[in-house]
């Protein structure tokens, strides 16, 4: 053999070497952090977390989101604040018998490779729990001529906590991002996704019992005087919302508003009926459930006795719609470090749960708002894809109502009427431009 052939058998063979040497790829997961409305409580199937009371649903969100990944990770604790979330070494507390959960995610990310974090915290800081108990208090100890209204007061506390509650919730963030530097994941290599609440009450026109007598409280456990559940529309849970979309955009996450993905389907609700929570918990609804699920509230009633603190959660069907709108907000973009987005989803682009993403959008996308609250055009075109030397056609397609299918994606926006490819392309060119 001649020693250009040596050489050549022995590079050959130190390419096979390095190659079988090479370590495989850790599994991919997406994880979901924070309080009960993300843990799944009200969902029902908390197997062993059942136990220490953290109820993480079989139905959870982030289990239900059909989102294509090796592992999908709760590790949100019903109860849980923000001083839960934050490492030990930085002043976090464990809670229910378990540490902080930055920790758990520091020991999660070094085993996988996280693609999603969601986090969902602030409710418990603000002490909402007792807020409510207080409104159905005061409904239940006055009558219709002398109402005893709740909301005064209630605005009163949540005023005084919010600007504290930011500030945790922003430490909850850094600390987040911290726990996965620790396990080698670079700011690119990951979504971190903060996620608002849903009102349980409709609007105080759309409940479906009156002010008057007991069936607020015995028939639908909706005990709220109207003008508290519009307040709390109105007032409250945008007060929240706005709070946690500032805090996301401060630290460089992502904001997905749920307060209209339940909408018409809340306790009480005109329209639909109580839901049987009398069906075990899983990862999937049964059939039936699957074709009624339209006439059904997707919250659970507040009870007195029994599961009492499933109260005001989402149900089964609830849990799952808010696990279509992570799906959709996780498949809609994937934007850098610099590209903060917001997404807001409502109830129409939450029917379908049949399969899919189960989204129709009525201006083909869910709204977008930039870090500073000023409105996005669903369908403004991006950077283009990289090495495309072309506009991004998957997003531009958002504005002729054609494709999704050129990300590959099965989702169709409805077209933008009297908008076409040229003066499309020619706007984005000068977006360029500027």
């Amino acid at each position: 053999m001649g020693g250009g052939a040596v050489v050549a058998a022995v590079a050959l063979v130190l390419a096979v070497a390095t190659v079988m040497a090479k370590p495989a790829s850790p599994p991919a997961a997406i994880v979901s952090q924070g309080d009960s409305f993300i843990s799944g409580e009200g969902g029902g199937g908390y197997g062993a977390s059942a136990e220490n009371g953290c109820h993480r649903s079989a139905m959870a969100p982030i289990r239900s989101a059909p989102i294509e990944v090796d592992e999908k990770i709760n590790i949100a604790c019903s109860g849980a604040q923000t001083e839960n979330i934050w490492r030990v070494v930085s002043g976090g507390k464990p809670h229910r018998g378990e540490p902080p959960q930055a920790d758990q995610l520091a020991a999660i990310a070094r085993r996988f490779d996280v693609k999603l974090v969601v986090l969902t915290v602030g409710a418990n800081d603000l002490g909402f729990g007792a807020i409510v108990a207080d409104c159905a208090l005061d409904w239940a100890r006055s009558h219709p001529g002398d109402p005893r209204h709740c909301h005064g007061d209630a605005q009163r506390k949540i005023e005084s906590r919010l600007p504290a509650a930011a500030r945790s919730l922003r430490k909850a963030v850094r600390e987040i991002r911290a726990a996965l530097a620790t396990a080698g994941h670079r700011l690119g290599d990951y979504r971190l996704l903060v996620m608002g609440y849903a009102s349980p009450f409709p609007p105080g026109s759309r409940f479906r019992y009156p002010e008057s007598g007991w069936a607020r409280l015995t028939k639908g456990g909706c005990p709220v005087w109207n003008a508290d559940a519009d307040w709390a529309r109105r007032w409250a849970l945008p007060a929240i919302a706005s709070t946690m979309r500032s805090a996301a955009a401060a630290e460089g996450a992502e904001y997905l508003d749920v307060r209209r993905a339940l909408v018409g389907h809340e306790v009480c609700a005109r329209g639909v009926s109580e839901f049987d929570h009398h069906i075990g918990g899983s990862n999937s609804l049964t059939p039936l459930e699957s074709r009624s699920h339209t006439l059904r509230e997707w919250f659970r009633p507040l009870r007195l006795t029994g599961r009492v603190r499933e109260s005001l959660h989402p149900n089964r069907i609830g849990q799952r719609v808010i696990g279509r709108c992570l799906a959709q907000a996780y498949a809609e973009a994937i934007p850098t470090h610099r590209r903060l987005m917001s997404y807001s989803h409502d109830h129409e682009a939450s029917q379908d749960l049949s399969g899919g993403t189960g989204f129709r959008p009525r201006d083909g996308a869910p709204s977008l708002e930039d870090p500073r609250g000023r409105r996005r055009r669903p369908g403004r075109p991006p950077d283009p894809a990289p090495g495309s030397g072309r506009p991004d056609r998957g997003r531009l397609g958002r504005l002729r109502g054609s494709a999704w299918a050129d990300r590959g994606r099965s989702t169709k926006a409805r077209p933008r009427r009297g908008v076409g490819d040229r003066r499309a392309e020619a706007r984005w060119r000068r977006r360029r431009a500027d």
